[in-house]
């Protein structure tokens, strides 16, 4: 059954990409109804023997009569008059019976927390007449709810359902035969031989592999555990401290999720949401990673200079150009994607083509390498299946995500929002930042990158439009804070995954997760004051903000690890912390007091290292 569904899914999503998608509702109901009754049989209540038990399969059942019967009247649904139409009973009971049946998917594969904000916003919805002050609204019927959230495309089959059913999908099924051909692994390979010689060569190596994993992966946890299983053991074996080799996974694998072009596919959604092209999206998101990265990497270099560690053995290494010879090819794949992308094809047709084309390229090897034709279709029957298989939580979690956004809209709940959190402010942008800050960690805490985001779209990026902050900067604030939800204790849920692979206290790897991620932390607030940062401005401007946040991430992390030419004592650390944030703002005041900070600072260990003074 397993099979049968998840290579129907693939195969659905395939017709469509090279044939059209059909009718908004129709193609949405098909996907998800794909992606529920994967779920019934992946996480459905099950025997003690491991069969699924008689409610799975009633489940499974209902599931594909409502699939089917939107479907098959999706232009029907589409041209009723919404709200002033009345529902008859059976479009009651599809309604309430998906509603119903989402809710209780999302709790068994997204989690309690996001089920809990779904329930909450379900009672909101018809309870709202009980409320009082900004809370307040009049209450809607259980037939407008249904209708609202089944029957038009302002629910469930919103525009995140429509972004799943279409884009999403050949990205995961791109990244699923990037796995499975072998192509992965040449990757990894490539950046162990690439980063692995230097001091600290295994932690830059998984800040490398690990977010360019996590980029296609679109969750942070999964590629911890996928990636982390052989990054943390090589940077244990150099010397690097359990707690510290996982926070390095951790965050690395995070920030995989705003690293374009992939972005983990939150990429389509930013671009939908802020109506602007993905290529533009994918372009303005790179100095940000780029920083965030760096910062990591300097980390890793000065924690590895301070406890004199060294990097990987020439012997353990394969020389870079072995590597490319053995696997350039499987590049192509990735350049044909990138080059259909900038071209100006769909992102669905640009992912489709080069799926295709990575398949090619994995099957010649298998066919050079003497295998039997029996191992190509396995392989590629496997990547259609894993492919299926991963989309679900993301399907799931999405279309889900739809009764958030349709019934903020409705009950008119992100304006009463914006509203709260411009009285607590005060008109102070940064106050108003920082409370959109803290409410982005807390509502994203345990969910997926996806997930978070969307909640955000809909509660808090109308406060910085509200401000007239830029689409992009203010959709990218929420973006990284929802991506960081996943590193921050107490619910950090890719620190933990790291943990458990290291053998390391979970609250302690999430604080040193929280200290290696610090740039994420800061880079945000930098680009709403200063666009530049996102490509928006002149040239000049940008290459100024460019040259001084290298520098400025630089030495954030000397400042935090304590480490610049020697250790650093504490009122040095201060200075460079000081002269990092000052160089992360935009102003040549600001940047030449961090230049004299940062000359007093060097003063200062030229003199001690002279003098032979150590804080060893």
């Amino acid at each position: 059954m397993l099979w049968i569904f998840a290579l129907g899914m693939s195969s659905f999503q395939i017709y469509t990409a090279l044939f059209g998608t059909f009718p908004s509702i129709s193609q949405r109901a098909i996907h998800l109804a794909f992606a529920m009754v994967l779920a019934w049989l992946l996480f459905g209540p099950k025997t003690s023997d491991g069969r699924l038990h008689w409610t799975s399969w009633i489940l499974i059942a209902v599931t594909v009569l409502d699939g089917a019967y939107l479907a098959t009247n999706g232009l029907d649904l589409l041209a009723r008059m919404s709200y002033f139409d009345p529902l008859s009973i059976l479009q009651m009971t599809v309604g309430i019976s998906l509603v119903a049946m989402l809710v209780e998917c999302s709790r068994r594969t997204v989690g309690k927390a996001f089920t809990i904000i779904l329930l909450v916003l379900l009672l909101y919805a018809y309870f709202g007449s009980y409320f009082s002050g900004n809370l307040y609204h009049s209450g809607f019927t259980v037939m407008w709810i249904t209708d609202h959230l089944v029957f038009t495309t302002n629910g469930i089959f919103g525009m995140p359902s429509g972004v799943s059913a279409t884009y999403i999908f050949m990205f995961l099924l791109f990244g699923a035969f990037i796995e499975r051909t072998g192509a992965g692994q040449f990757l990894m390979d490539l950046a162990v031989s690439m980063a692995g010689r230097y001091r600290g060569g295994p932690a830059k190596v998984a800040v490398v592999g690990s977010g360019l994993f996590g980029m296609i992966s679109g969750s942070a946890v999964a590629n911890v555990v996928t990636t982390g299983a052989m990054t943390i053991p090589l940077m244990k074996r150099l010397g690097f401290k359990p707690t510290f080799a996982a926070g390095v996974e951790a965050v690395a694998s995070s920030g995989g999720q705003f690293t374009p072009p992939l972005m983990g596919a939150t990429a389509f959604l930013v671009a939908e949401f802020a109506g602007l092209s993905y290529l533009y999206v994918a372009a303005a998101a790179a100095i940000p990673a780029a920083l965030y990265f760096m910062a990591v990497i300097w980390q890793v270099h000065f924690r590895a200079l301070k406890d004199g560690l060294e990097g990987m053995p020439e012997r353990d290494m394969r020389p870079v150009r072995d590597i490319m010879r053995t696997g350039w090819f499987y590049v192509v794949s990735i350049v044909v994607l990138l080059g259909m992308l900038l071209v100006g094809y769909t992102p669905m047709r640009s992912g489709l083509v080069a799926t295709t084309v990575l398949v090619a390229i994995g099957s010649i090897v298998k066919l050079l390498r003497r295998d039997d034709w029996r191992e190509i279709l396995m392989m590629i029957a496997d990547g259609l299946r894993n492919a299926a298989i991963v989309a679900v939580q993301v399907a799931i979690i999405l279309n889900a995500a739809g009764i958030v956004i349709g019934l903020v809209q409705m009950t008119g709940l992100g304006l009463r929002f914006s509203s709260i959190i411009l009285d607590l402010g005060g008109q102070n942008l940064g106050m108003i930042l920082f409370l959109i800050m803290i409410t982005s960690i807390l509502l994203g805490m345990g969910l997926p990158t996806v997930g978070a985001y969307i909640i955000q779209v809909s509660l808090t990026v109308p406060v910085l439009t509200q401000l007239d902050i830029a689409p992009l900067a203010s959709h990218m604030f929420v973006f990284y804070f929802a991506t960081l939800s996943a590193i921050t204790p107490p619910v950090a849920v890719a620190a933990y995954a790291a943990a458990a692979i290291a053998g390391a206290g979970p609250m302690a790897t999430g604080m040193i997760a929280l200290r290696l991620a610090i740039a994420g932390f800061i880079v945000p607030f930098m680009f709403v004051i200063d666009p530049a940062l996102l490509l928006q401005g002149d040239w000049h401007h940008v290459l100024i903000a460019v040259v001084t946040g290298s520098i400025g991430v630089y030495l954030l992390a000397a400042a935090v690890e304590g480490w610049m030419l020697i250790r650093s004592n504490i009122p040095e650390s201060c200075l460079l912390f000081v002269a990092a944030i000052l160089l992360l703002l935009p102003g040549l005041v600001s940047d030449l007091t961090a230049s004299v900070a940062v000359i007093i600072v060097y003063v200062s260990q030229t003199y001690r290292r002279g003098r032979g003074v150590s804080l060893d």
